[in-house]
């Protein structure tokens, strides 16, 4: 093998094996991350609706004593 193939090679491999990494590590990392944020977002949600709900509890005590 010539000198230069050789090197073409490697960083062919280097390239590919690279390429792997990226498709087997970071891609389910990312759609990880995306799943923790959708379940952040509905959480959060649910925070808002229980301060509504407990607002309302409050006025109505209020209402109550009055």
């Amino acid at each position: 093998m010539k000198g230069s193939t050789r090197v073409l090679l490697t960083l062919f491999g280097i390239v590919v094996v690279t390429v792997a990494v990226v498709f087997v590590v970071v891609r389910p990392l990312g759609q990880r991350v995306a799943a923790d944020q959708e379940a952040i977002r509905d959480r959060r949600d649910q925070l808002v609706k229980l301060q509504r709900v407990a607002s309302r509890i409050s006025d109505l005590e209020k209402e109550i004593k009055r």
